[in-house]
C-alpha cells in the first residue's frame, strides 16, 4: 500500500513537472538568423551606394525573447551596429534588450599602394582598387575618391588606407618651398619682385611667402600659376 502510495506522488509530481514545463516547450522564440537577414535588408535598403558583400556577426548574448518590435541604430555606418529587441519570454513578461552585432559592409575603392608626402600627384603613392569596409574606416561612400585624374595630395598617405576626397586637391598654382613671381601693389604703384611661398596654394588662397631680402615672412594672395601678389 505505502509502494502504490509512493508511486502515486510520484506521477502527481511528475504531472505537476510537465505542467509547469509544457509553456516552456510551448514558448515561440525568434531566430536569430531571421534577425540577421532582415538587419541585412535594412542596411542594403539604407546604403547611398550598394555594397559587394554584407557580413553580420552578433557579439553579445542573445535573448530568449518572441520578438515583436526591432529597432536598430543605422544612423552612422561604424563596424558595432546595436539594434533593440522589444518581445515577450517563455514567462510572458515583456522584455526590451540590446544585442550589437560586428558588421563588415564592402565596396570597391581606391587604396593608396605606397607612403607619399604631400605635394605631390596621387600617381605617386600608387592607388589600386580594392575591396574596403566602410564601417571598418567608419566612412560614407561620398567620402571616398572616384575620379583621381590631376589630383594632388594635400596630406601624407599610407598603404592599405582608402584615398579620400579630402586627401586631394587639384593641382596647385604656387608649391611649397618654391620661388615665385611677386606683385606688390599699393598706393598706385605696382611692383614686381621674387620671394619664396612657404605652403602650396590654389588661385585665391592666402599663402605665407617669404620676398626676398625679407626676414619675416608675409601673407600673399595665389594670383596665378607661380604667381601671387601682396596688397599694401
Amino acid at each position: 500500500m505505502q509502494f502504490v502510495l509512493f508511486l502515486t506522488m510520484i506521477v502527481a509530481m511528475g504531472g505537476v513537472y510537465a505542467q509547469q514545463s509544457d509553456p516552456v516547450t510551448a514558448c515561440s522564440l525568434t531566430d536569430q538568423a531571421q534577425v540577421t537577414s532582415q538587419l541585412v535588408e535594412l542596411i542594403k535598403t539604407d546604403a547611398s551606394q550598394p555594397f559587394e558583400l554584407i557580413g553580420l556577426s552578433l557579439i553579445s548574448p542573445w535573448p530568449q525573447i518572441n520578438i515583436q518590435k526591432m529597432e536598430p541604430d543605422l544612423r552612422q555606418l561604424r563596424s558595432r551596429i546595436p539594434v533593440e529587441l522589444t518581445g515577450v519570454d517563455c514567462q510572458s513578461r515583456m522584455r526590451k534588450v540590446t544585442v550589437w552585432f560586428r558588421l563588415e559592409a564592402m565596396r570597391m575603392a581606391w587604396v593608396y599602394g605606397r607612403h607619399s608626402e604631400a605635394d605631390q600627384p596621387v600617381t605617386v603613392a600608387e592607388p589600386q582598387k580594392k575591396l574596403v569596409d566602410m564601417a571598418g574606416i567608419e566612412s560614407l561612400s561620398h567620402d571616398l575618391a572616384d575620379n583621381l585624374d590631376g589630383r594632388w595630395l594635400v596630406r601624407s598617405t599610407q598603404p592599405g588606407r582608402p584615398v579620400l576626397n579630402a586627401d586631394l586637391q587639384d593641382e596647385p598654382m604656387v608649391f611649397r618651398n618654391r620661388s615665385v613671381q611677386v606683385i606688390v601693389r599699393g598706393g598706385g604703384l605696382q611692383l614686381r619682385t621674387r620671394g619664396t611661398v612657404l605652403q602650396s596654394g590654389q588661385r585665391g588662397h592666402s599663402v605665407q611667402v617669404m620676398v626676398e631680402g625679407a626676414t619675416i615672412s608675409t601673407t600673399a594672395t595665389v594670383s596665378g600659376k607661380g604667381e601671387v601678389f601682396i596688397e599694401i
